[in-house]
C-alpha cells in the first residue's frame, strides 16, 4: 500500500532542494583566490542532505516480497539512476573532463547524491526482502534496523581510522562508499521513524507535543548550542557530529509538522515549496548543466566580496536559487512535450 502523501514533507523537500541550488549558487563564486565558502551554507549541508536520505528512508518502507521488489527496482533503476547517468556524461562531456577520472571520484561532479542514494535503497530492499522470507516479526525487524543503524553511524569513522586505504580504491571511489557510509544511517532512521509512526503520532497527541511550544524551544536551543560549538571546534568527536546533524533534522521535521496547517493551505509560498518537493530530481539533474554554463561565463564571481554578509548574500543568492530552479522547471516541462526523449531522459 502507497504511503499516503504529506504536504509538509513535500515543503521540507522544496526547502532543501532550493538550499542545494543556493549551495552550488556559492560553488560557482570563483576569483583568482579561488573558492569562496559560505557558513550559513556549509551549516545547512548538515541538515539538508540527511533529512534527504531519510525522507526517501521513511517511503521506502514495505513489506518487501519478490514482486513489489522487481516492481521498485524497476522503478528506481530507470527513475533515478539511468537519469543520474545520463546527465553526469552529459556534464562530464560539456566540462571536457577525463572520464575515467570523474567515474573514479566520490563526488561524481556533484552527481553522487542519488547514485549513494540508490545503492542504500537496494540494501535495505535486501534485507526488507530477507525479513519477508524469514517471516521475522515486525517488532523484530524494527530492532534489527535499530542494531544496523547505531552500527552504521560510526561505521565510516571507525572504518577510516582502521583501514583508511579503503576510502583510496578505485572500486571505493566509483561506489562513492565515502558518502554512502556517511548518509546510509539517516536513510535507515527515516525507516524507523515510518515503522513507529502511528505509536510517535499516538505520543504527540498524549503528550499534546503539537500544543505547546516548549519542548520545540528546548530542541532549537539545544541544537543551536551544539552547532555553536561546533563552529568553535571543527575537531570534535565525529559522533557529536551525529548528534548535531540528528537534533538539526529532528527540529527541522518537527518545526514542519507542528506547523503542518501552513504547509498545507493554498498560500503561495507553501504552494510554491510543495511543487518544488515534488519536481527534485529534475531540479537536482538539469542545474548541473546550468551551473557549468555559470561557471565558465563567471557570471556569478561578483559575489565574492559578499560572501558571509548574509544581509547581501542570502537574499541575492536566495534569488539565484528560485532562478535556477525555475529554469530547470522549465527544462523539464519542455523535454515532456517529446514524450520519447522525457521516457529515455527520465524513465
Amino acid at each position: 500500500m502507497a504511503s499516503p502523501r504529506l504536504d509538509y514533507v513535500d515543503t521540507m523537500r522544496g526547502l532543501m532542494i532550493l538550499m542545494v541550488v543556493y549551495f552550488h549558487a556559492i560553488c560557482c563564486v570563483n576569483t583568482n583566490t579561488g573558492w569562496h565558502y559560505s557558513l550559513f551554507a556549509g551549516i545547512l549541508q548538515y541538515i539538508r542532505m540527511p533529512l534527504f536520505f531519510l525522507i526517501t528512508g521513511f517511503f521506502a518502507y514495505g513489506v518487501y516480497d519478490v514482486h513489489l521488489f522487481k516492481k521498485r527496482f524497476n522503478n528506481r533503476f530507470r527513475k533515478q539512476f539511468i537519469p543520474t547517468v545520463f546527465f553526469f556524461f552529459i556534464v562530464a562531456w560539456l566540462r571536457k573532463s577525463n572520464l575515467s577520472d570523474v567515474i573514479v571520484d566520490d563526488i561524481k561532479l556533484a552527481y553522487w547524491f542519488t547514485y549513494s542514494l540508490f545503492q542504500v535503497w537496494l540494501l535495505y530492499a535486501i534485507i526488507a526482502l530477507c525479513f519477508s522470507y524469514s517471516k521475522i516479526q515486525k517488532k523484530h525487524e524494527l530492532l534489527v534496523i535499530i542494531l544496523l543503524t547505531i552500527v552504521l553511524f560510526p561505521f565510516k569513522t571507525i572504518l577510516y581510522s582502521c583501514f583508511p586505504d579503503v576510502f583510496d580504491t578505485n572500486i571505493s571511489k566509483i561506489l562513492s562508499l565515502s558518502k554512502t557510509l556517511e548518509f546510509s544511517p539517516y536513510f535507515f532512521v527515516g525507516v524507523i521513524l515510518k515503522m513507529i509512526f502511528d505509536r510517535l503520532i499516538f505520543f504527540c497527541d498524549a503528550s499534546k507535543l503539537t500544543s505547546s511550544g516548549g519542548k520545540t524551544l528546548i530542541l532549537i536551543l539545544l541544537c543551536a548550542f551544539i552547532y555553536s560549538t561546533r563552529l568553535w571546534h571543527p575537531f570534535w568527536h565525529p559522533l557529536l557530529n551525529r548528534v548535531s546533524e540528528l537534533l538539526g533534522i529532528m527540529v527541522t521535521i518537527l518545526i514542519f509538522s507542528k506547523t503542518q496547517s501552513f504547509w498545507s493551505s493554498k498560500n503561495k509560498i507553501a504552494q510554491y515549496l510543495r511543487y518544488l518537493g515534488k519536481n527534485t530530481l529534475p531540479i537536482y539533474l538539469i542545474s548541473g548543466i546550468i551551473f557549468l554554463a555559470f561557471e565558465k561565463a563567471h557570471l556569478l564571481d561578483w559575489m565574492a566580496d559578499y560572501i558571509n554578509v548574509f544581509i547581501i548574500e542570502f537574499p541575492v543568492t536566495i534569488i539565484i536559487a528560485i532562478f535556477i530552479s525555475h529554469c530547470c522547471l522549465y527544462v523539464d516541462s519542455f523535454i515532456k512535450r517529446i514524450k520519447k526523449v522525457h521516457q529515455l531522459i527520465f524513465g
